[in-house]
């Protein structure tokens, strides 16, 4: 892997820990998120404050998600929220 790929995958697992683990969608963001951020579910708006507001509201204390298979992310290739 490149050292580039491994920055952007060190960077999703960076982003997914601190928006869903830790709760923290806007720190999240504003560490991570480019300028401008599209959402592809129709539900939630376009933008980072809508994707923050959203999953904010959404945040369940005490529930965790799981960052342990690192290789099944996108190829380095792909360009997403944290690359």
């Amino acid at each position: 892997m490149s050292e580039q790929a491994e920055r952007n995958n060190a960077n999703a697992i960076a982003f997914y820990e601190l928006m869903f683990n830790d709760n923290e969608p806007r720190e999240a963001v504003e560490r991570y998120m480019g300028a401008e951020y599209r959402q592809h579910n129709p539900g939630v708006g376009d933008g980072k404050e809508a994707f923050v507001e959203y999953f904010a509201a959404m945040a369940s204390p005490g529930i965790s998600t799981s960052t342990s298979r690192p290789g099944r992310w996108p190829s380095a290739g792909h360009r997403g929220a944290a690359a």
